[in-house]
């Protein structure tokens, strides 16, 4: 859905931290999760691509600080 509105014009940004950031907020584990920070819990994917682009492909998959892609 984040990709369909950055298609009709929501900036990339914005899109990304509605999956994020926001999603976080709206659940209240903003303090943990959400955006990259010291002391936050995360999962990493690396894209070959912007992730909103169809044909993006995860480069590499850090799940607990392991990479596991």
């Amino acid at each position: 859905c984040a990709a369909l509105a950055v298609k009709a014009g929501l900036p990339r940004e914005e899109g990304l931290k509605a999956v994020t950031l926001n999603a976080a907020r709206i659940l209240g584990v903003d303090h943990r999760l959400g955006s990259l920070a010291e002391g936050k819990d995360a999962d990493l994917v690396v894209w070959d691509e912007h992730p909103f682009i169809l044909n993006a492909r995860a480069q590499e998959v850090y799940i607990q600080g392991r990479q596991v892609l």
